[in-house]
């Protein structure tokens, strides 16, 4: 890859647009010019627009897993999310797209566990309150 293309490929992953629009008018001044350079480029170009959905993903991603360890009531939602897209699995399972009924199954099986977590939490909390009340 040319000095030219690396550079504009990294002018488009920081940019972020998937729509392409406004890295278009930015760089090209149009949106027409752009899609011009794009069918003489469009392998790779093509690379691009993965690697930019893959980057978007692996981050929004991240900020899902990092509301689960942070908030435990957003907590439950966030693992739904994760279990939906095949991302959070049980027990060392493959991350493998799941059916709808694997995915229920494991929301089940997760809120189950969060739900046991946070009363042994509370119940653990609520012990440890009493004793230093006793003391």
């Amino acid at each position: 890859m040319s000095k030219k293309l690396k550079e504009l490929k990294e002018l488009y992953l920081l940019a972020a647009d998937l729509t392409e629009v406004r890295f278009a008018n930015e760089n090209f001044g149009s949106y027409d010019e752009w899609l011009a350079f794009v069918d003489k480029n469009l392998n790779q170009v093509s690379m691009w627009r993965k690697e930019l959905e893959l980057t978007l993903k692996q981050e929004a991603y991240g900020v899902v897993i990092e509301t689960m360890r942070q908030s435990p009531r957003e907590a439950l939602q966030a693992a739904k999310f994760l279990l939906s897209k095949g991302i959070l699995t049980r027990d060392g399972e493959d991350t493998v797209m799941a059916s709808d009924e694997e995915v229920k199954e494991r929301v089940k099986g997760s809120a189950s566990r969060i739900d046991n977590d946070y009363l042994r939490l509370i119940v653990n909390s609520d012990a440890n309150r009493a004793e230093v009340q006793r003391s």
